[in-house]
C-alpha cells in the first residue's frame, strides 16, 4: 500500500537538514614519555593476553 501525506509534511520533509559532512581528523594515540611506561603497557597487555586465553580454553575454544 502507498503511503499518503499531507501537503504541509511533504513541504517539512524536504526542509530536513543535510548533516555535517566536515571530515574530522584521525586521533592520534598518546605517546608515552618513558621506556618504562611503555614496558608496563606492554606486561599489563601480556597479561590480559593470558587471561583472554584462559577463557577461551576454559569454553573449549582452541588457540595457537
Amino acid at each position: 500500500m502507498g503511503e499518503v501525506y499531507r501537503p504541509e509534511d511533504i513541504i517539512q520533509r524536504k526542509k530536513r537538514q543535510i548533516r555535517d559532512l566536515t571530515p574530522t581528523p584521525i586521533p592520534q594515540p598518546a605517546t608515552p614519555t618513558s621506556l618504562e611506561t611503555i614496558l608496563r603497557e606492554i606486561e599489563s597487555m601480556k597479561a590480559e593476553i593470558t587471561k583472554i586465553k584462559q577463557a577461551l580454553r576454559a569454553h573449549s575454544i582452541a588457540i595457537k
